[in-house]
This record gives structure tokens, sequence and C-alpha cells, in this order.
């Protein structure tokens, strides 16, 4: 599943950069490798910040063993996550998905669409 990231910055939601997550189930367990790379008009763009301080902008393909950090501050918390939950969303993914419903405190909001 690819995931879309997008940040909100000088008053516009702007495509900063995309993340694909595995689609391999092992052990009953969704793999939690990525595959996590800057747009590239975005990267070459007037002073971009980060999606997170943990991933610098650049132009490189980060393929990483782990989600990245700053995703699960993109899960729904709180009443949000009761809901999803209660919508049969049990796993991070699915509640993730869920996030665009949810107004967030973050400038970053994810934007899923499949292969």
């Amino acid at each position: 599943m690819d995931c879309h990231i997008e940040i909100f910055h000088e008053n516009r939601w702007l495509e900063a950069a995309q993340a694909s997550f595995s689609d391999v189930v092992r052990n009953g367990f969704r793999a939690s490798d990525c595959v996590f790379e800057y747009d590239l008009d975005f990267a070459f763009g007037q002073a971009p910040p980060p999606v997170s301080l943990a991933l610098p902008v650049d132009a490189d393909r980060h393929v990483l063993q782990a989600w990245p950090a700053f995703v699960y501050d993109l899960v729904p918390q709180g009443s949000g996550r009761r809901y999803s939950i209660s919508n049969g969303m049990s796993s991070a993914m699915g509640s993730l998905s869920m996030a665009r419903t949810f107004t967030n405190c973050w400038r970053a909001r994810p934007n899923f669409t499949k292969r």
C-alpha cells in the first residue's frame, strides 16, 4: 500500500513524500518494512521542511526495516482511535487510513492509494 504524505506549508497542503508499506503477511502479521522517499518537486523546492527530523529532505530512496516513527503520530488517538477500532480497523494501518478523517495537531497527513 502506498501512502502519500502531505505537509501543510505556507498555508497550503503540498505532496511531500511517499511511503510504501509491504503487503506481505508473515506468521499472521503484516511485515513492517517501508520504502520512503521525498517527492522530487518538493525536495528541490524553496527550502522545503522535512516531514520528520529523522528524515531530512533529500532525493534518496530510503529502505527502512520499520515504519518511520512519525507515521505512528498520524494514527488517530483517543475517541478517533476508538471509533476506527469499533468500525473494524484494529490494525495501525487501518487506523492510519482513517487519519484524514480526524483533525490532528500535526502539519502532515496521509493520503492512501492502492498499488
